[in-house]
């Protein structure tokens, strides 16, 4: 599944060290708040309510503060891709196609970076008072792990989140 994707793509990149758990390992226990790490990525479980550290969510359903969940989206194709954008620079996701994506709203201060229509596929924004991505589709209902742009979107992605983007 999507844990998998993560997990091979950020153990992929020098000097960065993964932790895994799944969410059969988390049963019906909630999501670590992320204390003590630099960035997490809550992939098909709900982010917590308080977060403690910047994060990727992916298809978390739950929601995020600034952002609801008002349905699903069946194939959206990818109409808008902000490429004005550093951390879309010179990334094709037009080739991108997903079978289903959570259809969301945003706030005003969440920014929509991917969408088809009537369907962000990617935002950015602050919760908790930390910087967060959040992906609407799981990595296995899309071909976005098999694009030449994935790896490229996730080290991005890593370093925007962990702030190293910023210095």
């Amino acid at each position: 599944g999507d844990t998998r994707f993560w997990r091979e793509l950020f153990t992929s990149m020098p000097g960065v060290e993964a932790s895994v758990i799944t969410a059969e390992d988390l049963g019906d226990d909630p999501a670590p708040d992320g204390d003590g790490y630099d960035v997490v990525v809550y992939a098909g479980v709900d982010v917590p309510e308080n977060p403690k550290a910047p994060f990727l969510a992916v298809a978390a359903a739950g929601g995020i503060d600034g952002v609801t969940v008002t349905g699903v989206a069946e194939t959206p194709a990818v109409t808008l891709l902000r490429t004005d954008v550093d951390l879309l620079a010179d990334v094709d996701l037009t080739q991108v196609a997903i079978s289903q994506a959570l259809r969301i709203t945003v706030a005003d201060d969440v920014d929509v970076l991917v969408a088809g229509e009537n369907a962000p596929l990617l935002v950015r924004g602050q919760s908790g008072g930390q910087r967060f991505a959040l992906l609407t589709f799981r990595l296995s209902d899309s071909n976005l792990p098999l694009q030449v742009a994935f790896p490229i979107l996730g080290d991005r992605l890593l370093t925007e989140l962990s702030g190293t983007a910023l210095a």
